[in-house]
């Protein structure tokens, strides 16, 4: 005989429906405000947009495999869908942290080389390899050096062009450290020239934005190129 905890036990939880009932009854709450989980979701994303933009990933994902022509009841498809979600979210929508700076008269540059970081190209959603050299002249403080390396996650939101994120992650460092000069430079490797059209297994792409006194100042632009050439990587 089953124990009254057990008879009046369900079918396991659905969180993502769990989510939505509970948003449908914030809805039902006039005048209360709506935070945005700003540490959870870029740009004040709330967490309704975000459960939206999962459902759909989810659903395109299960027409394109229809499309593909494969049988999205074999065990090895039946859950592709859930997981690509995820890993748009990890991609995408991962937590944001601080960006942390620290009182320091050091006026030289700083530079962190050769960090790696992937998104996707907007044309064909195929992964794009990046190797980022990003650096800055320091105006009275410095930024953590593992937070000058996650900027890039601020700005890769969603697909980007190599040379849009270039541009957006050089301004964001130029204003985040007082706006004496910045620089970054972009090694990309796309798998959409790799895998498909040219087919070209070697190739890669180089991007660079300078501002401030790195742009200006022929010297210190001499400096920060040589200082902060990306290298290939295995």
């Amino acid at each position: 005989m089953k124990s009254p905890d057990e008879q009046t036990m369900g079918p396991p939880m659905d969180e993502d429906a769990i989510a939505r009932d509970l948003l449908n009854c914030i809805d039902d709450l006039q005048g209360l405000p709506k935070k945005p989980a700003s540490h959870l979701y870029p740009d004040n994303t709330s967490i309704r947009s975000h459960i939206h933009r999962r459902d759909l990933i989810i659903r395109g994902t299960q027409l394109i495999l229809e499309g593909i022509g494969v049988d999205i009841t074999d065990r090895n498809f039946a859950d592709t869908p859930r997981r690509y979600a995820n890993f748009i979210s990890e991609l995408f929508w991962g937590p944001r942290p601080a960006i942390t700076a620290f009182p320091e008269t050091h006026d030289q540059m700083v530079i962190v080389r050769n960090h790696e970081a992937w998104t996707l190209c907007p044309h064909h959603l195929l992964p794009v390899r990046l190797v980022i050299s990003i650096g800055y002249i320091p105006k009275g403080s410095v930024l953590g050096l593992s937070k000058l390396a996650r900027l890039f996650d601020d700005i890769n939101t969603q697909p980007l062009m190599q040379e849009t994120a270039v541009d957006k992650l050089c301004t964001r460092l130029y204003h985040e450290t007082g706006e004496m000069g910045a620089g970054v430079i972009m090694k990309g490797e796309h798998l959409c020239m790799r895998m498909r059209g040219i087919k070209s297994s070697h190739s890669e792409a180089i991007t660079s934005k300078l501002m401030g006194v790195l742009r200006e100042n022929p010297q210190a632009r001499t400096e920060f190129l040589a200082l902060a050439a990306v290298h290939s990587q295995p």
